[in-house]
């Protein structure tokens, strides 16, 4: 009796949850039994969002309910799903690259989320790399989202993180990046999802003789694979686009590489010493190739370098004896120095001249005359230096390409006839031919490198062609024989017909006035300095480029004007103009604007050159201040530097010695060297949280500096960087006494910083 009981009340039961499941709402899109009618769930069509994930919201009763949810799938930035922009994670503390092009996530800081993001952009620039130690031992870590802008993860970044990462097959993962690797495995296929190869992530994986990198990867990082001795095979994914510096160095058993057309770049020493390795085919997806790249592959036999490649840098085959066949594509356009050394295998020797392929290499320094293969293509860097017999060389009209240095030191070389195919003049060509009289520089050239005349004191004229388009710094430095056309106050080089003049210098230095010869392009290095009494001067529309210092220490200079048609201004270009109040640009031109009295480099947001009535915008149009930009403006008493500032380059406020104070903004990451040095009223400084590096000599000879407040963000102080400050009498530290000493370059006897030691200190300064 009671097993039939509770028979009836489980059927009864049965029948209420079922009846209850047809009543309820599935999850994601499910309906419900409504008497005779059916509910459907509606969703919005728009996305929702958090920082890690996206959905559509149900728009019924049942807003509860959501579909499609999955993790963001983040390019630059924004999910390529839902269009979100996701920033990053609070606190982050990021470095501005050597070269200030991006930035690098250098450490946690101040977060304290479990779940990081890493931004693809920081401070209007782009976020590439995550530096070394960047997240060592941040044990709380569950998990980090790595942006497709991230180029490099760089030594131990991610050392003793156990929570985030992910070990498959002997190999961690962060992310969707190959970390590092269990040196006892012997093959590894990368999960799928691979999109790159961390710095070091398999280095001396010595026991690996077979790698599988699948499409999805398009980064191999630097010394990925090194010393992985006993690889055999390496198949490379299609989609790779760049391999790092060393990625495959000392890779001692790898007999052969297939270099995917994807690729755009290898590194440096990529594949050195790899002395198994028989052929290599090198894309023209790849247009450098870099140097050392093939240094000590011994076995090395066969060379290809597709259509595309335009430069072999130097030392890219050194020590392939075993190189017997090199096919050296047209596209090719330079051959750096020593770039076949020790491969004699494939170097013939013609009445003392050394070819490889097409390509002028070498010259025995014994020669006195010499006549190229009419088959001869390019002439490479340095292949005549210190041939001090050469008297007389005929180049041929295939020459397209004549390398640095290829004639210097050629004493004895007394005049040269440059063919019509050649389109440029390398650095240095012709440095110190101390007997050259005569060049013939043909209407083909549309450049000409630095110092590629300098020395040839023999030289008296030469003909610039219109072709020309850029001419560097220093070429024609020590030809004091050279015939310039002059025209009252100034030395022109370049026929009086030809557009392409270059004011060389003034004759006269106590002139107030000056009127250029309306076809001048360029006005050289330093071609004003000194000018003390220069004070008027218009720039005509003609000129492209203004050289480094042209108007240094034009003390009575009080204005100036940049007409549309200047395209380069070079370093310290105004340094020493004591008298500048007046600095501005023409509205039309496309690369620099001014505002504030601030010449602003548009695309780079730079601020180049200041005067002593300069205000620095703040509305975001400038984030860096140039090298020497207001170097030596002596009037200039107050300057703010906005929050929109993020790097200061080096003497930047140099010998400004009127600068009473100056605020560095938390945006700000460093002081560069003698930024403020010399700036002998400068009383007190406060320097932004951001900044982690004081460099050597920032403030040396800051004899009125009596304060300064230091962040304990502050890391290192370089040598000489207070010495000087023989007023200084208080430091404001916002860290503790710990963290003060800790600071790399205290050490008082070592560098320099006796007058920050000995100064009163107050620690843990909250302002």
């Amino acid at each position: 009796m009671k097993k039939k009981l509770l028979a009836i009340l489980l059927a009864v039961v049965m029948s209420i949850v079922m009846m209850s499941s047809l009543a309820a709402c599935s999850l994601f899109g499910g309906s419900e039994q409504d008497g005779d009618e059916q509910h459907k769930h509606t969703y919005s069509g728009a996305w929702s969002f958090d920082s890690t994930h996206h959905w559509h919201t149900a728009t019924c009763e049942h807003d509860y309910e959501v579909a499609d949810y999955a993790e963001h799938s983040i390019v630059d930035g924004t999910c390529s799903v839902c269009n979100a922009v996701i920033e990053g994670t609070d606190g982050l503390e990021y470095t501005l690259s050597n070269d200030r092009t991006y930035y690098i996530v250098s450490g946690i800081g101040t977060a304290t989320a479990t779940d990081i993001i890493i931004p693809s952009v920081y401070n209007d620039q782009p976020v590439r790399e995550i530096g070394d130690w960047a997240f060592n031992d941040c044990t709380s870590l569950t998990s980090v989202k790595i942006p497709s802008s991230i180029i490099s993860i760089d030594w131990s970044a991610f050392w003793g993180c156990i929570n985030i990462i992910e070990i498959e097959n002997g190999v961690s993962y962060v992310d969707k990046w190959a970390i590092d690797c269990d040196e006892s495995v012997t093959s590894v296929s990368l999960r799928e999802d691979t999109v790159a190869i961390a710095e070091n992530a398999f280095l001396r994986c010595a026991l690996l003789t077979n790698i599988v990198i699948p499409d999805n990867v398009i980064i191999i990082g630097e010394s990925a694979f090194s010393d992985c001795s006993s690889i055999i095979n390496a198949t490379i994914g299609d989609n790779v686009k760049s391999i790092g510096r060393a990625a495959f160095n000392d890779c001692s058993s790898l007999t052969s590489i297939a270099i995917p057309d994807s690729v755009t770049s290898i590194d440096e020493y990529a594949f050195q010493g790899c002395t198994s390795l028989t052929s290599v085919t090198i894309p023209g997806s790849v247009s450098i190739i870099s140097d050392f790249m093939f240094r000590d592959c011994t076995s090395l036999e066969k060379v290809c370098i597709s259509n595309g490649v335009s430069s072999i840098c130097g030392g890219v085959f050194d020590n392939c004896t075993a190189l017997i066949d090199i096919v050296i594509s047209d596209s090719v356009t330079s051959i750096e120095v020593n770039a076949f050394s020790g491969t004699e295998n494939i170097i013939e020797v013609e009445n003392g001249v050394s070819y490889v392929d097409k390509w002028v290499i070498g010259c025995d320094d014994s020669v006195t005359s010499v006549t190229l293969r009419e088959n001869t293509v390019g002439i490479a860097d340095s292949a005549f230096k210190g041939c001090t017999m050469l008297t007389k060389i005929y180049i041929p009209d295939n020459v397209k390409s004549i390398g640095n240095m290829a004639f210097c030191d050629c004493s004895a070389l007394t005049s040269i006839v440059i063919p019509d195919s050649v389109t440029s003049i390398g650095g240095s060509t012709f440095n110190s031919c101390y007997s050259l009289t005569n060049v013939t520089i043909p209407d083909s050239v549309v450049s000409i490198g630095s110092t590629a005349f300098k020395g040839c004191f023999s030289l008296t004229s030469i003909s610039i062609p219109n072709s020309v388009t850029n001419i560097g710094n220093d070429v024609f430095d020590d030809c004091s024989s050279l015939s310039y056309n002059e025209d009252s106050n100034a030395y022109y080089l370049g026929n009086v017909d030809n557009p392409y003049l270059i004011l060389m210098a003034i004759k006269d230095t106590t002139i107030t006035t000056f009127t250029f010869n309306s076809k001048t392009k360029i006005i050289y290095d330093e071609a004003f300095r000194a000018c003390s009494s220069l004070v008027n001067i218009v720039i005509p529309n003609s000129i492209i480029d203004i050289g480094q210092g042209a108007f240094r220490e034009c003390v009575s200079l009080v204005s100036i004007k940049i007409p549309n048609s200047v395209t380069d201004i070079e370093t310290w270009a105004f340094n020493g103009c004591n008298s500048l109040t007046n600095i501005s640009v023409d509205a039309g031109n496309k690369v620099y604007h001014s505002a504030g009295n601030c010449i602003i480099e548009t695309a780079s947001k730079t601020l180049i050159a200041g005067c002593n009535n300069s205000v620095i915008p703040d509305d975001g149009s400038v984030t860096g201040i140039q090298t020497w930009a207001f170097g030596s403006c002596t009037l200039i008493k107050n300057i703010t530097i906005p929050d929109s500032i993020t790097s200061i380059g080096w003497r930047a406020f140099d010998n400004c010695t009127s600068l009473m104070s100056v605020n560095i903004p938390d945006s700000v990451t460093g002081i560069a060297i003698y930024t403020f040095s010399d700036c002998t009223s400068l009383k007190s400084v406060v320097i932004g949280n951001g900044v982690t590096s004081i460099g050597s000599g920032a403030f040396e000879n800051c004899s009125s500096l009596t304060s300064i407040v230091i962040p304990r963000s502050v890391t290192s102080i370089g040598n000489r960087a207070f010495i000087g400050c023989t007023a200084l009498d208080t430091v404001y530290y916002t860290g503790s006494i710990d963290q003060w000493y800790e600071i790399d370059g205290l050490n008082s006897t070592t560098y320099g910083n006796s007058n920050l030691t000995s100064a009163n200190r107050i620690y843990n300064y909250n302002g």
